[in-house]
């Protein structure tokens, strides 16, 4: 039996545990000002002081080995005393009632991004420095000294403005502007939580949203749009992922070769979106939707195959343990006008999912290989040729999903999809 579920491309850090000091950083890359608040989220508006104290890992987990600002290297772990002007954030109560000097501790993180010590001056704001800061608050007992103490896990985010940030320094080469410490935290204040938006969508961004439509000239400015752009994407998933899908449900899918071979295949899919899909093919004559509307023209959504109906999951338990990383079936929202008596939407699929969905088949594998190498050569000459399927419904209610790839010149692959039942995969799939 082989079950296999289709995959968002993307990439998910997920902390391992490494005792080995030649752990390769590039394995890792963060990203930050993504614009979302978490519950006990802390950030203040201060300036560095030149003095460091003994601080202690407190309740973070680490390992010693090579990151991305310095080797690996066992030491004592100390911070750097900061002046807070002003506090906020949904945890911020807490310290805005404590004395105004608090510890930031500085931290590298290794291939696994996993923290490890921070190997270079724990003043790593330069004294006397006024910036945001943004690090994760410890819980009172492991504060140094009685006063707030944070980690800057990601130091290069967390105390802006700052050197080791590349976009800022990308920033400051082509001449952009650059918010100011008081900026982004008018920002910050304004940006959502993650439940908010996962229930709300882009109402609970709303507040963030009018900031970008009344600040234009101030939003091209370093990293405005990545604090709006980052909420303004997870708004888009949230709302995706509460879309009803109509096309949900399991399919007899049967492929017809140029040479004639037919292989069969049955999928089934997700009863919910698993995020936003933004279809960008022929956008480059369309103007772009502003970065504080609702962008998304369809979703991505999961789905699973087999030989047999009966290899395909039923429940979210089952679907989860046969996950594999590979590609989503991408779904227009809108359905199209047709004039007639039917219903379509459009979807991309991507052909090399045939030869994971049907194995053992070197007349399906030749296939393929030949569809893509016409795409290249067709993409060289300067021709986009894009995937598109269709699920269309009759009004008497068959629902039918088709695909044809030329794998040639006058050579294809054909895909029929035809729904046999309603049962999708029910609960949360990501």
């Amino acid at each position: 039996m082989r079950v296999a579920l289709i995959l968002a491309v993307g990439f998910v850090l997920s902390p391992v545990a490494s005792h080995s000091p030649d752990t390769a950083h590039a394995l890792c890359s963060r990203a930050g000002y993504r614009g979302l608040v978490t519950p006990d989220a802390v950030f203040f508006v201060g300036t560095a002081r030149p003095d460091t104290v003994l601080a202690g890992p407190g309740k973070v987990e680490f390992t010693v080995a090579t990151g991305h600002f310095g080797p690996a290297q066992d030491r004592d772990i100390y911070g750097q005393l900061v002046h807070v002007e002003r506090f906020g954030g949904p945890g911020s109560t807490l310290s805005a009632a404590s004395d105004s000097v608090v510890v930031v501790v500085p931290w590298d993180y290794d291939g696994s991004c996993h923290p490890t010590p921070w190997t270079k001056s724990a003043r790593f704001v330069g004294p006397r420095k006024r910036g945001f800061f943004m690090p994760r608050p410890r819980a009172v007992e492991h504060w140094v000294g009685g006063r707030p103490t944070f980690d800057a896990l990601t130091p290069q985010f967390e105390a802006f403005p700052n050197e080791m940030d590349r976009g800022l320094r990308r920033a400051v080469r082509r001449g952009q502007g650059i918010l100011s410490a008081d900026e982004l935290f008018e920002l910050f204040e304004r940006a959502p939580d993650a439940e908010s938006l996962a229930s709300s969508h882009w109402s609970a961004a709303e507040p963030l949203m009018a900031w970008a439509r009344a600040s234009p000239e101030r939003l091209l400015a370093y990293p405005a749009q990545r604090v709006v752009g980052g909420v303004a994407r997870v708004a888009d998933d949230a709302r995706a992922r509460a879309l009803s899908v109509p096309v949900a449900g399991t399919y007899r899918i049967d492929v017809t070769l140029p040479s004639g071979v037919l292989g069969r295949f049955f999928l089934r899919t997700a009863l919910r979106p698993a995020g936003a899909w933004y279809n960008r093919s022929g956008s480059r004559t369309a103007a772009p939707q502003p970065i504080w509307m609702p962008r998304a023209t369809g979703y991505e959504l999961y789905f699973w195959h087999g030989r047999t109906i009966d290899e395909l999951p039923t429940d979210s338990l089952g679907a989860t343990r046969s996950i594999r990383g590979e590609w989503p079936l991408k779904i227009a929202e809108r359905p199209e006008d047709t004039g007639g008596d039917r219903v379509e939407w459009a979807a991309h699929f991507e052909p090399g999912q045939l030869t994971r969905s049907i194995l053992d088949s070197p007349e399906l594998d030749a296939a393929v290989e030949a569809a893509e190498r016409h795409f290249r050569e067709r993409w060289r000459a300067g021709e986009v040729l894009i995937g598109i399927a269709r699920f269309v419904q009759q009004h008497a209610g068959e629902l039918t999903f088709r695909l044809r790839i030329p794998a040639g010149s006058d050579s294809y692959i054909d895909v029929l999809g035809t729904r046999v039942s309603m049962q999708a995969v029910p609960g949360r799939i990501r």
